[in-house]
């Protein structure tokens, strides 16, 4: 996909419900948003894709200027519609020189840290975690992307979690 899917809040379930955040947090991952704080250690954002889409990467930016986020390590599992799942990836954080999947372009690039691509969404980096899915791996409508955190990098429980899929 193109660019960063945009999530209604409609579309996110989660294990546990989030802390209250001011403003409201978002999944959505911008500048601006203060993303989600959760109250145990390992929380499962479960989010329905309303299209089907071709997904290229999952992350969660932990580096975005206003709002660092200490989550260190998550899983992604895919369930389709038909009740079947995909093997669970693992997120790693690219080595440095690494490329990266560029939301705004679908294009590889280094991994460097950008502001915003052009729908304000923060873009995958050098020292955010992410899952890169096998090319062209696509989704039908109705599938659910499981998220789950099984890491951050101060042992605490995870805070101002925003995750996007593109």
């Amino acid at each position: 996909m193109d660019q960063p899917v945009d999530i209604q809040p409609e579309q996110v379930t989660y294990s546990e419900q989030p802390e209250e955040t001011s403003p409201p947090g978002d999944i959505n991952p911008t500048t601006t948003t203060p993303g989600l704080n959760f109250p145990s250690e390992n929380p499962e954002i479960n989010v329905t894709l309303d299209n089907p889409a071709t997904v290229t990467v999952v992350y969660v930016p932990t580096d975005r200027p206003n709002e660092p986020s200490n989550v260190d390590e998550f899983t992604v599992v895919f369930v389709y519609p038909d009740g079947t799942t995909s093997p669970s990836y693992n997120s790693n954080i690219p080595s440095p020189g690494a490329t990266t999947t560029t939301p705004a372009t679908g294009v590889p690039s280094p991994a460097t840290t950008t502001p915003t691509t052009p729908s304000g969404v923060v873009p995958p980096s050098s020292q955010s975690p992410q899952v890169d899915l096998p090319p062209n791996f696509q989704v039908p409508s109705g599938t659910i992307v499981i998220i789950t955190i099984t890491s951050t990098v101060d042992q605490t429980t995870p805070q101002n979690v925003c995750t996007i899929e593109c």
